[in-house]
């Protein structure tokens, strides 16, 4: 018998056929995955390589899938290289905790991910995640919206994160110049002293 999923609802309805490894997995790949938690358990468990394809497409995908595979180190680590990655179960981040280095690699695709490890307070780290994306300047501690290297790099890669420094950088040149070339719009966050500089303002346009 042939069975055509014409639609990732209509999956529910085929009854003995989801235990068909070939109808699961093509109605996996026509779906784009979001008939997941229509999956037995023991079909994703036993189909590693099916798991480690999905989470390679979209890491939200591990929310969908059993506590074995959410706390398996390698398909975690997987997930959490892709773009829009997130855990619902905040004591999962303790596999990402487990090895610095690694965790540093996955910076340049999630680098919120900071905020909710133990790393948050980590410089370097830091640096990183905001080389990547500048608003993440807005977990970092007052001490770290202080320094200047780190606020500089925050607002070269996006200058509205201007927001999140401390007022003493706000009030620097160099860090409002570099905030404004990046997004015009920032000059709204600086001192009134710099936002009322034609020189910068001038950036704006």
């Amino acid at each position: 018998m042939i069975i055509d999923i014409d639609a990732a609802s209509s999956f529910q309805y085929i009854g003995k056929f989801k235990e068909d490894e070939d109808i699961v997995k093509k109605a996996l790949f026509k779906s784009n995955f979001t008939i997941l938690h229509y999956i037995n358990s023991d079909f994703l468990l036993n189909n590693r390589e099916l798991v480690l394809t999905i989470l390679k497409s979209n890491g939200k995908y591990i929310n969908e899938m059993p506590e074995a595979i959410q706390k398996d180190r390698e398909c975690f680590f997987l997930a959490a290289r892709t773009p829009y990655f997130t855990s619902k179960v905040q004591s999962l981040y303790k596999i990402i905790e487990s090895d610095r280095e690694d965790f540093k690699s996955i910076l340049q695709f999630n680098p919120d991910l900071l905020e909710k490890t133990i790393f948050k307070d980590d410089r370097e780290l830091l640096k990183e995640a905001l080389s990547h994306c500048g608003f993440c300047l807005r977990f970092a501690s007052e001490e770290f919206k202080a320094d200047k290297e780190l606020v500089l790099t925050a607002v070269t890669k996006n200058g509205s994160a201007l927001m999140y420094a401390s007022p003493k950088l706000k009030d620097c040149e160099e860090i409002v110049l570099a905030a404004v070339t990046n997004d015009g719009k920032a000059i709204r966050f600086a001192s009134k002293r710099l936002s009322n500089q034609k020189t910068l303002n001038c950036n704006i346009y």
